[in-house]
């Protein structure tokens, strides 16, 4: 039977059927009253070859939970628990390579945010990477779902603020960025082509942005670039472009 996890205001985790909307089960969680869990949760199973589905959630007050649908709603349904800086209020998404990748905003500034990587088995912390910008003057809130590229060694791409970034999965350093507009951060998810060659992205004016990614891992070179391409807006009634 196929199953849908989501979270709600009341801190509790519920499991329900598709084909007839029937609960299977639900969990409260522990956690600050009246803060929710806002976010999609991701599903994944235990190496090397589990049935199990662990489910990973993220909640408004920071912490960050895999929980063990086998024994749900029990005792040992909490597989393990963590807490990150700030509040979690974008999907939690799986890299590969047993590792969850968590983007928090700050409770008390929408201008401070995080990615935190934790391996997804023992929940141990792996790195955190402050969405800062390239001054070190500013931070910025993330909200966003990060792109995997495994074809280039599990490289993540981020954009938030003016900046679009490749980040390494292994130690959460900046491998390859690219500028965008300081008047017209970056708002959206980033969108990577099947083939791996470019990203798109949208900034806070509706903007649609594109990137070209080259070099790196299988694809050749030492390490990738990435590089602007193009822009399109609608303005005055029309689509307008710049390259």
């Amino acid at each position: 039977n196929k199953v849908i996890y989501f979270g709600g205001s009341d801190n509790k985790l519920r499991a329900v059927q598709v084909i007839d909307m029937h609960e299977v089960f639900s969990v409260k969680l522990p956690g600050e009253t009246g803060r929710g869990m806002w976010t999609t949760p991701a599903v994944g199973t235990l190496p090397p070859a589990s049935t199990t589905d662990i489910v990973y959630i993220g909640s408004e007050d920071g912490n960050v939970y895999a929980l063990d649908v086998a024994s749900c709603p029990g005792t040992d349904c909490i597989f393990w628990q963590r807490k990150v800086n700030n509040a979690i209020r974008g999907p939690v998404c799986l890299s590969g390579d047993m590792q969850i990748l968590v983007a928090s905003t700050s409770n008390t500034s929408d201008t401070e945010g995080e990615l935190n990587a934790f391996n997804s088995v023992s929940g141990a912390p792996q790195w955190t990477f402050k969405a800062m910008s390239k001054d070190g003057q500013k931070w910025w809130g993330l909200h966003q779902v990060p792109s995997i590229d495994r074809s280039r060694g599990f490289l993540i791409y981020l954009a938030y603020g003016d900046r679009v970034v490749a980040i390494s999965a292994t130690n959460g350093t900046v491998i390859a960025e690219a500028p965008g507009d300081p008047n017209d951060p970056f708002a959206s998810s980033t969108t990577l082509l099947s083939d791996h060659s470019a990203l798109y992205v949208q900034s806070v004016s509706g903007t649609l942005w594109k990137f070209n990614i080259k070099g790196g891992g299988a694809a050749g070179g030492i390490l990738p670039t990435i590089t602007y391409a193009w822009k399109c807006g609608f303005k005055q009634g029309a689509v307008q472009c710049a390259n």
